[in-house]
């Protein structure tokens, strides 16, 4: 198989490959053009941001949390995850890590419908046991 390079500088060069090795850097080079397309598609302006929460908070301040409101947050997650099926945990926490379902029904093997309708319900029923308190400030949330 031959592999095609182009340099910044223009010149291209070719390289004879084995058929293993050409579909892997094929494969790779497929992968990385979809994630750039994607990336592409999901920017947003620093100016949109809310300059509150974790992300911005002050690593070396003593009390971060003086009420308690993420423990007892997190112990409501905690809570409402305890009732979800482990394949539905599964799904929701790699669709709160980024990846989305397609990507994720890839990875799992399974059929895209297969995979959104048991995020549905994994979310339906989340919702039905967390504990809605005035606070939620969680990133399953804005998943969720």
């Amino acid at each position: 198989m031959l592999i095609r390079y182009e340099f910044c500088t223009g010149e291209v060069d070719a390289v004879e490959v084995t058929e293993e090795i050409g579909t892997v850097i094929v494969d790779s080079r497929r992968k990385e053009a979809s994630l750039d397309r994607k990336e592409h598609r999901h920017c947003w302006s620093i100016d949109a941001m809310t300059y509150e929460g974790i992300e911005l908070a002050d690593p070396n301040a003593e009390d971060d949390d003086p009420y308690g409101v993420q423990e007892e947050l997190g112990e409501s997650v905690r809570q409402a995850f305890a009732k979800l099926s482990g394949v539905q945990r599964r799904r929701l926490q790699m669709l709160a890590d980024g990846l989305s379902i397609r990507e994720i029904s890839r990875i799992e093997g399974k059929n895209f419908k297969t995979v959104y309708e048991s995020i549905a319900a994994g979310r339906k029923k989340f919702l039905k046991y967390y504990d809605k308190t005035p606070h939620q400030n969680s990133s399953i949330m804005s998943v969720l």
